[in-house]
């Protein structure tokens, strides 16, 4: 899986973070630090490398614009992105720091069923 930029993954984690399919003019209004031609430059690139598509066309005002929704889950992204032994040490981490029970039960029960698919 490709890596992404450091705007790549600012949009990304805009696009992860919406319950809704956003526009390029949505991205831009909720976050003006972006430029509109850098957003528009970064999600033509998502699109091309796969990471978004476009969800439906939808109104902008009286324009018809495109409003995009990821298409990679960003568990997997950064499960992709970071090595096993990282991957290990931030579930440790969470657990040791910041876990509540109901994460711990949760947690516990995927760890069951992994070892019942292993020994299988």
């Amino acid at each position: 899986m490709k890596t992404l930029t450091k705007k790549e993954t600012a949009i990304m984690n805009i696009l992860w973070n919406s319950e809704e399919p956003l526009s390029q003019n949505d991205i831009a209004t909720t976050h003006p630090e972006l430029n509109k031609n850098t957003i528009q430059a970064v999600l033509k690139k998502l699109l091309e490398a796969d990471f978004i598509k476009i969800e439906h066309i939808g109104y902008s005002g009286t324009v018809l614009t495109r409003q995009y929704a990821p298409k990679v889950d960003q568990a997997d992204y950064l499960s992709e992105s970071i090595s096993r032994d990282a991957a290990y040490r931030i579930a440790a981490r969470f657990i040791e720091k910041d876990a509540s029970i109901d994460e711990i039960d949760k947690l516990g029960t995927l760890i069951e069923r992994k070892k019942k698919k292993l020994k299988a």
